[in-house]
This record gives C-alpha cells, structure tokens and sequence, in this order.
C-alpha cells in the first residue's frame, strides 16, 4: 500500500497496488463528510485476489483534514470533489498504469463514480445507490437538510426555489449524462430512504435513451446499505462478472 499525497491540496490518497499493468478501480467514499482510510474489508480483498489495483481518494470534504478542507467543499460539491478525485488518479499514474480506471462508489461516492463517468477518464462506472440528482431527491429523501447545506450551505426552504432547483441540478451528474459514453452498472435498493431508487431510474432512463451501454441491478427489499446476505453474494458475483465481460469485450 502506498500514500500518495496531494500536489494541489493537504489531502492524500491510498492506493494498494498488485500489478502495475493491471486496471485500477477508483473508490471514493461516501459522506462526502467521512474518509477514506487504510483498513482491509471483504470487498477490497476480493478485489486485490481478482488482481485489480484499488484507488482509495480523499478530497477536500474529507474529514481528518482540518475543518478548513472539511468546510471547502460545501457550495462546491460536484466540482471540488470530482477534481480531487481526478487529481488522485493523475498521481497514481506514478505507480500503475491508470489507462483502464473503474470507478465505484455508494451514496455519495456513487454520485462521484457517476460525475467521473462524465469525464472520460473511466472505462467503466458502477454506481451505487448514488446520488444523480439532487434537485429530483431533495423533498423525498429522508436528508433534506444535505441537499441544501451541500449545494448551497443553507437551512432546506419549503418550497425550493426555481434557483434552489436549478443549482441542485448544475451539481449533480445527471446535468453531465449527456458526457457519458462508458458502459455504466447501476445498482440500487428498493427500499432505500436516504437516496431513494429513483435516482437510480432517472440516470438509467437518460442513458438508456442515449443509447449508452448500461445495466441495472436492482434489489427490491435491501436499502440504502445494501446489506442482507443474499444481495451482498449477488452484488460481488455481479459486479465482478459485468467487469471482466466490458473488459473482454473492449480488448
């Protein structure tokens, strides 16, 4: 496992590497206000046993960075986020070869996988129970208050404004689907109050439409955490398998 320190900001990096050709999945966590850390969990060893060299980011709403960096992203989320996330893999590029990049990520780290979706730089993205848009969730999720303080640093209004709406929209990766050109995996709990499945729908319709390659997994009872048995074995079976299918399909 190597740190990679940040050139542009106080924030660093994880990365565990297995090969240096192998492709690296990019994880960002969720919160955005929590971090990613070095730990060892099910998933990233299943990921390090299958080869893949796994990208752990922090960017500037990451806590353990002083309250400066903590406090930097809100009003700026889905920019600020989204450009340390690519900077963590343009340094990566110093250890592995960061030509096939997957990016994964829940709740907001899906929101994250889905803004890098946009940017080219993946191959793949999988989102999970992420955040598309946060002007369509705002009065149904059961966090209203973090559409608001994310987007604007403000107390919720009731009713949202039309700039209310419109500066939720900028921010989130639906108003960027259009970008999207990679096969994209989509999975969300049906049941899920935090970032209801909606959102999964919606940036599935729009790619659906665009004609872009993407799969929806869906999973009726399980919510926001994905967390009964039979979904998690479903999930990693599934995961893995649509990867190395895109995988061989592009080589």
């Amino acid at each position: 496992m190597t740190t990679i320190q940040h050139q542009n900001t106080e924030m660093s990096s994880f990365l565990y590497h297995t090969s240096p050709g192998n492709p690296l999945f990019i994880i960002p966590h969720g919160g955005p206000h929590s971090s990613g850390v070095v730990d060892f969990t099910w998933s990233l060893g299943v990921r390090l046993a299958l080869g893949y060299n796994v990208l752990i980011p922090n960017f500037r709403g990451s806590t353990g960075y002083g309250s400066k960096n903590l406090e930097a992203l809100l009003k700026n989320v889905g920019t600020m986020d989204v450009e340390d996330c690519l900077e963590s893999i343009e340094l990566a590029k110093h250890y592995v070869d960061t030509n096939y990049v997957i990016s994964f990520g829940g709740s907001h780290g899906g929101f994250l996988s889905a803004h890098l979706a946009s940017t080219g730089v993946p191959k793949l993205s999988i989102v999970v129970n992420g955040v598309t848009d946060i002007s369509s969730m705002s009065l149904v999720t059961d966090i209203t208050d973090w559409c608001y303080a994310e987007v604007f640093n403000e107390d919720p209004a009731f009713p949202p404004s039309e700039a209310h709406i419109a500066g939720m929209y900028r921010a989130s990766p639906i108003a960027r689907a259009g970008n999207i050109n990679i096969p994209v995996l989509i999975v969300t709990g049906g049941s899920d109050k935090r970032v209801p499945p909606h959102s999964s729908m919606e940036l599935y319709r729009v790619l659906k439409g665009r004609g872009v390659d993407v799969k929806l997994l869906w999973y009726d009872n399980d919510g926001h955490g994905l967390l009964s048995k039979s979904t998690a074995y479903d999930f990693i079976a599934n995961q893995f398998i649509w990867v190395e299918e895109k995988m061989k399909g592009s080589s």
